[in-house]
């Protein structure tokens, strides 16, 4: 139980330490993407479904994701 509560403590700061070290605009570029699945997701009607290739629209948002990273 300690060793998990450790583990979970160790996970969370690393999480924020690699938060820290990000730029603003990477991050920025990861709430587009993650605001983009969620809109997604919501507009499939809450149903989880694997999707392999996606559409065009999706392909083109994660490309401008990608790009505003690098």
């Amino acid at each position: 139980m300690a060793l998990r509560l450790l583990y979970l403590i160790f996970v969370q700061l690393a999480g924020r330490v690699v938060l820290q070290g990000r730029s603003q605009r990477s991050q920025d570029a990861e709430i587009l993407v993650l605001r983009h699945q969620l809109a997604v997701f919501a507009s499939a009607g809450g149903k989880a479904q694997a999707v392999v290739g996606g559409s065009g629209g999706d392909q083109r948002a994660g490309a401008a994701a990608v790009r505003s990273c690098s």
